[in-house]
C-alpha cells in the first residue's frame, strides 16, 4: 500500500528551497488517492470456512453482527481480548435428556420415544440388542457360549434364574434350541457332583445345593446287544434290551445307573443261539442265595431276567422273570 507523501515547505517562505507548486499539489493528489483506497473499504474477505462476524463499513465504522444463542444452549461471556462459549447443559450431567425424535442406532432404531430402561453393570451390545428385540419386532441371537460349573461346585457359581417364563411374555418369541448333555458326561459325575449321563431320556434334579443329579425317566425303550469276548453292556436308559447268547457272559457292565434314591429297573430277554447252552454269571450284580441265573439252556430258548437297584448301582439285583416260554 502507497505511503503518504509529505510536501517540503523549505525553510523560510519563498526561500526557494520547498517543493514548486506542481510537485506539492502532485503530492496532494497522490495522498487523496491512498487516503481514498485505505478508507474507502465497503467490504471483508472472511478467511475460514464458518459464519463471518463483520457486516459492513459506513463512512469510518465498521459495523459487526452480534453473537447470542438463541435456545440459551450456549453461554457467550465478552472479554477484552476474547469471547468465550460454554454449553450450559452436558449430556453426562443431564439426569434427564429428552430426545426430539426417533434415536437412530446405526440403523437400529428406538422409537415412539416411550422406551425406558436402567442398565447396573450389564453389556451395552446385549442390552441394545434385546431393546431392539422388544421394541422393533425383530430378531436377535443371544449366545450365552460355553457355561461350566465352576470349579469346586456348589453355590460358588453364578445362578442365572430366568423367572417364570410365559410364552405370552414374549411377543416375538424365544428359541433357546437344542440343550443337550456335553459329549462325554458319564454317570462318574462332573465338577460340583454332578450325576450327568452321556445319553438317555431323563431330566436334571437340583438338590439345593447347587448339586445336579440325573433322574432317567421311564420309558418303553429297547436295543438289542451283542456278547463280545464274554461282556455284555447294558444301559439301565432302555427298558428291555435283548441278548443272542452266540457264547456265555461272565461280565456285565452296566451304564447310565440313576442316583442313589431313585430307582430304576431293565428287563433282558436272554435268547440261545442255535448252539445253546450259553449262561450268564457275573460280579457286578447280586442273585437270591448265590446261586446265579437260571437260564433255558435249548436252542433257541428265552429266559427273562430283571434288573434292579436303588442305591446308585451300589447294589444291582438280578431276578428270574421266568424261562421257558412257550
Amino acid at each position: 500500500m502507497p505511503t503518504l507523501q509529505t510536501i517540503n515547505l523549505g525553510q523560510y517562505a519563498n526561500d526557494g528551497t520547498g517543493d514548486d507548486i506542481r510537485t506539492a499539489f502532485e503530492k496532494v493528489n497522490t495522498n487523496f488517492n491512498t487516503l481514498n483506497l485505505t478508507l474507502g473499504v465497503t467490504n471483508a474477505t472472511n478467511v475460514g470456512s464458518g459464519a463471518q462476524f463483520f457486516k459492513t463499513k459506513i463512512a469510518d465504522t465498521l459495523q459487526f453482527r452480534t453473537l447470542t444463542s438463541t435456545n440459551n444452549s450456549v453461554t457467550v461471556t465478552s472479554l477484552a481480548d476474547t469471547v468465550n462459549l460454554a454449553v450450559t447443559t452436558e449430556l453426562s450431567t443431564d439426569l434427564s435428556p429428552v430426545l426430539g425424535g426417533d434415536l437412530d442406532l446405526n440403523k437400529k432404531i428406538i422409537f415412539n420415544g416411550d422406551a425406558q430402561t436402567t442398565v447396573f453393570g450389564y453389556s451395552v451390545p446385549i442390552t441394545s440388542g434385546l431393546l431392539e428385540l422388544i421394541l422393533a419386532s425383530g430378531s436377535y441371537d443371544i449366545d450365552f457360549g460355553t457355561m461350566n460349573d465352576p470349579t469346586g461346585g456348589g453355590n460358588d457359581g453364578t445362578v442365572l434364574d430366568l423367572g417364570d417364563l410365559t410364552y405370552d411374555e414374549f411377543a416375538n418369541g424365544i428359541d433357546f434350541g437344542t440343550i443337550s448333555v456335553p459329549s462325554g458326561s458319564g454317570s462318574s459325575g462332573g465338577s460340583g457332583g454332578s450325576n450327568l449321563p452321556g445319553d438317555g431320556i431323563g431330566y436334571l434334579k437340583n438338590d439345593g445345593n447347587g448339586t445336579l443329579t440325573w433322574d432317567p425317566i421311564a420309558v418303553d425303550l429297547a436295543t438289542t446287544v451283542a456278547v463280545a469276548s464274554g461282556t455284555i453292556t447294558l444301559n439301565f436308559t432302555y427298558g428291555w434290551t435283548k441278548v443272542i447268547l452266540t457264547e456265555s457272559v461272565i461280565s456285565i457292565i452296566f451304564t447310565n445307573i440313576p442316583p442313589a434314591g431313585t430307582a430304576a429297573s431293565m428287563v433282558v430277554e436272554f435268547v440261545q443261539d442255535s448252539t445253546g447252552g450259553r449262561t450268564v454269571s457275573g460280579t457286578s450284580f447280586l442273585t437270591a442265595g448265590g446261586i446265579g441265573l437260571d437260564l433255558s439252556l435249548g436252542i433257541g430258548a428265552t429266559t427273562l431276567v430283571s434288573f434292579v437297584t436303588s442305591d446308585g448301582g451300589t447294589k444291582i439285583f438280578g431276578l428270574n422273570a421266568g424261562k421257558n416260554w412257550i
